[in-house]
């Protein structure tokens, strides 16, 4: 399963949306290009999060879960760990 694609605009926040696959993410991309007149556009492949939690290296989750189905709906937040895809196929 793919990790996700997240697009970053020169000047704008950090990213927040997590497209499923690159051509959902390029065809944003392209909206984006148009509305930003002068700025680039950036697409990021989502590989692997982490976080000092208590002074320790944490790994976060970064799949994408299997229900995911709205591009505009996925946050950061709902992204899973791998081990948990293999679980819920099982299930």
């Amino acid at each position: 399963m793919a990790k996700g694609y997240m697009i970053f605009v020169e000047g704008a926040g950090t990213p927040q949306v997590i497209h499923p696959t690159m051509e959902a993410a390029i065809w944003q991309m392209k909206k984006l290009a148009e509305k930003n007149q002068g700025k680039q556009i950036f697409l990021f492949q989502l590989l692997k999060r982490c976080a000092n939690i208590d002074g320790a290296h944490t790994p976060l989750p970064c799949h994408i879960p299997l229900d995911f189905k709205n591009p505009e709906l996925l946050k950061l937040e709902r992204l899973v760990y791998k081990k948990s895809l293999t679980k819920e196929k099982a299930a």
